[in-house]
């Protein structure tokens, strides 16, 4: 049952203006930038930070964002607010209605996960590393990102904006407790873990929450069991790091990629309990990939062991 959330008609009319621009090469570069907002993106962005960066920021940076990527499955569970082309009339504005390609709009719309995410992940990574060029090229997908969901007719102006300022009010708060917390950061994960389980139980979650809880869980177990067990350093040479992120970024999409056929299964996808239990079980397990077992690859094989 979703609900009618009132739109202004400038919304509609800032709808209709992108839908009026008529160009592939526009098509199939808010396509990409689409998909640099979605999980794939985040996913590059965070393991370069904890993998060959620094560590302790990395962990940061993914406290923040996986906060707001249930933060806004809630969010969309609760509103539960129709996208611009569900409206009769306006399958239209999906700009990739009935082709190959797929606009990553899952869910309902507002607030948008993909403007709320990158709110969170560049705001984050402002916060972090205070280098001219990071601070222009992260204002750059602040701005492009939520254009890009506009353009394919996923979200509307409302929903974009919203969620670029729950994303950046997110790194303001969750960053502040992180940074004044980071020595009891397994402690800190435990409590957000525990304040977003109820919402497992809730009718109207998504597939992304059930994701983004596995992340969350995944990350809580991961810290503890690479603390013990693997504690590893980002690597001082910086060849060295460049081979650790290549094989870890291997690992990590042919992991993905496995999951993916998984969760696509049919007699899984015919089952609505399954999917979303799937899609718990299935990100819990790539966040422990992540934070244990890719830095064990990297101090048991021999070429990535830093010199």
């Amino acid at each position: 049952m979703f609900l009618d959330v009132y739109r202004f008609n400038f919304e509609w009319d800032i709808l209709e203006w992108f839908n009026s621009i008529d160009s592939k090469f526009l098509d199939y570069f808010f396509y990409v930038i689409a998909q640099i907002g979605g999980s794939i993106g985040i996913l590059i962005l965070m393991t370069i930070v904890y993998w060959c960066i620094n560590k302790e920021k990395g962990i940061k940076v993914a406290f923040i964002s996986i906060v707001s990527i249930n933060l806004n499955g809630v969010l969309k569970g609760l509103i539960l607010a129709l996208r611009p082309f569900q409206y009769p009339g306006k399958s239209y504005l999906d700009r990739f209605a009935g082709t190959s390609l797929d606009a990553s709009a899952t869910g309902t719309s507002f607030p948008s996960g993909h403007s709320q995410n990158s709110g969170t992940l560049y705001s984050s990574i402002i916060r972090y590393f205070k280098k001219n060029w990071v601070i222009i090229c992260s204002i750059l997908m602040l701005i492009i990102v939520p254009i890009s969901r506009l353009y394919l007719g996923v979200h509307f102006p409302g929903d974009v904006i919203v969620g670029v300022g729950i994303g950046i009010i997110t790194t303001i708060i969750f960053g502040t407790l992180i940074d004044k917390f980071y020595h009891k950061k397994v402690l800190l994960f435990i409590i957000t873990t525990l304040c977003f389980i109820p919402f497992l139980f809730f009718k109207n979650m998504g597939k992304d929450f059930y994701k983004g809880m596995g992340i969350l869980i995944g990350c809580l177990l991961g810290l503890i069991l690479e603390e013990k067990y693997v504690n590893f350093e980002v690597a001082k040479n910086k060849k060295i790091n460049i081979l650790r992120y290549l094989v870890g970024i291997c690992v990590m999409l042919f992991v993905y990629l496995g999951i993916h056929v998984i969760n696509h299964l049919n007699f899984i996808e015919q089952y609505h309990w399954l999917l979303m239990t799937s899609n718990l079980v299935t990100h819990t397990f790539l966040a422990i990939i992540a934070i244990v077992v890719v830095p064990y690859l990297f101090k048991k094989i021999p070429f990535l062991k830093d010199r």
